[in-house]
């Protein structure tokens, strides 16, 4: 078996076939394994070790949803957010009024 890239551990991870998992190990940018307790049949000399802390993970998922509305009402209004100066904010308002 081959080892894996980076191992998370001491997480609390929610998936549907194991739900008392406390560590993952990622390979090649994918979920190797997940289990609870020891993971060092995973571990190889250049394993990467990242403690979790307790933080909940749930792999795979993603969230990919869009809010069309709140996006729309961007187009149509001048955008400041990130302007970095008052030149900055002023020139975008007087380019946004036309």
């Amino acid at each position: 078996m081959a080892s894996a890239d980076t191992i998370i551990h001491h997480v609390q991870i929610w998936s549907d076939t194991l739900q008392d998992a406390d560590w993952i190990a990622i390979r090649d940018g994918k979920i190797e394994a997940l289990g609870k307790g020891d993971y060092h049949q995973f571990q190889g000399p250049e394993t990467a070790l990242l403690d979790g802390q307790g933080a909940f993970v749930t792999p795979g998922f993603i969230d990919a949803h869009v809010h069309f509305l709140m996006g729309g009402a961007n187009l149509l209004s001048v955008q400041l957010r990130d302007a970095g100066t008052r030149a900055e904010f002023i020139e975008r308002i007087a380019g946004f009024a036309g």
